[in-house]
């Protein structure tokens, strides 16, 4: 939109709402005689099309669209179930998985849909034939979701690289590393 009046109360790089709930950002202002880049489908207008905006004002079109992220999100990381018997490296049927889910709550303590995309970084130990080593995974709940599952391998037979024979590899949580954005905090509910 190229228009002749400025946006009352928006800054350069801001973005904010029309009256219809769609996202703008104010780009700047130019001389009358400005051409878009060819990329850019303008229409221009005399005076200002933006008579009414909403009240808050975003950094960027992610937090238009998606919502500012909340800092009282809180997340638990559950076990959310084991399926044994599947086919393991050995030829034999003895792997494991866990399931982990992951789940956005409110302030409140309500499951919610989250605004951004809150990644969990876990740390698990690994025991196997050349001793005990950990190993991260990264749960992502994404944008739009208020929970996410993911598996991983808790149990499994595998050969050995010391000798070649097959040995048992079990893999469980040891802690969480980390949560992006560092605003969302673990729930205290949380297995892990």
């Amino acid at each position: 939109m190229i228009q002749t009046t400025q946006v009352v109360g928006i800054q350069l790089n801001q973005t904010f709402k029309d009256s219809l709930g769609n996202c703008w950002t104010y780009l700047g202002q130019f001389i009358s005689s400005y051409v878009p880049p060819i990329n850019v489908v303008a229409t221009r207008w005399d005076g200002n099309y933006f008579t009414t905006i909403g009240s808050i004002v975003y950094s960027n079109c992610s937090e238009c669209i998606n919502g500012i992220p909340t800092t009282t999100s809180q997340i638990t990381i559950n076990n959310d179930g084991i399926t044994s018997g599947q086919p393991d490296f050995c030829g034999g049927y003895s792997k494991s998985e866990t399931t982990l889910k992951v789940t956005n709550f409110n302030s409140e303590g309500n499951q919610t849909i989250t605004s951004v995309d809150i990644t969990v970084q876990i740390s698990l130990e690994v025991n196997d034939c050349l001793g005990t080593n950990n190993e991260i995974i990264f749960i992502t709940i994404p944008a739009g979701a208020s929970f996410v599952t993911q598996n991983f391998t808790s149990y499994n037979l595998e050969d050995c690289p010391l000798d070649g024979n097959c040995s048992a590899v079990t893999k469980t949580v040891l802690s969480v590393v980390s949560i992006t954005p560092s605003t969302v905090t673990k729930s205290p509910s949380s297995q892990y």
